[in-house]
């Protein structure tokens, strides 16, 4: 959604979901469930497109794994481009 466009079902679906994440985040904060609030508040990263996870490679002596954290949520295609493994 760009400014000036009206929110779209997804815009709104995904809003929902984040008041509740958050909803879910306060309480569980203030019961001193703090797995619960940072489990929660990673998934409300994914559900805002600002989580994104590449697999550990299978070489252990390889790259680490890296979290990339936009303000846009990628396209199938751009995060194939980016993450998905090269044949060579």
């Amino acid at each position: 959604m760009t400014a000036g466009e009206p929110p779209t079902h997804r815009d709104r679906t995904r809003e929902r979901l984040l008041e509740e994440a958050w909803r879910i985040i306060r309480a569980a904060k203030a019961e001193g469930q703090f797995a619960v609030a940072s489990a929660t508040l990673e998934r409300a990263a994914r559900i805002a497109g600002l989580w994104s996870e590449k697999p550990a490679p299978v070489d252990p002596a390889g790259a680490a794994a890296a979290q990339v954290f936009t303000s846009e949520p990628m396209s199938a295609e751009q995060w194939s481009e980016k993450f998905a493994p090269k044949d060579d």
